[in-house]
């Protein structure tokens, strides 16, 4: 399975928000994020990169 880390770009630093994300769901600016185990959040923001090599996945 192919799990990825999603990030919040803040400026130049990047904030770690999830780890395991199975699942992302896009609703304008609502993002919801999906975990391995279960666990969910909402953020607010846009999908600016996917880095498939890497599994990371950047919001801003």
């Amino acid at each position: 399975m192919c799990e990825s880390t999603v990030f919040m770009a803040e400026g130049k630093e990047r904030r770690k928000l999830m780890d395991n994300v199975t699942v992302i769901t896009v609703d304008g600016e609502k993002i919801a994020l999906s975990g391995l185990l279960g666990e969910s959040m909402t953020v607010e923001g846009r999908i600016r990169r996917i880095d498939m090599e890497r599994h990371e996945i950047e919001i801003g």
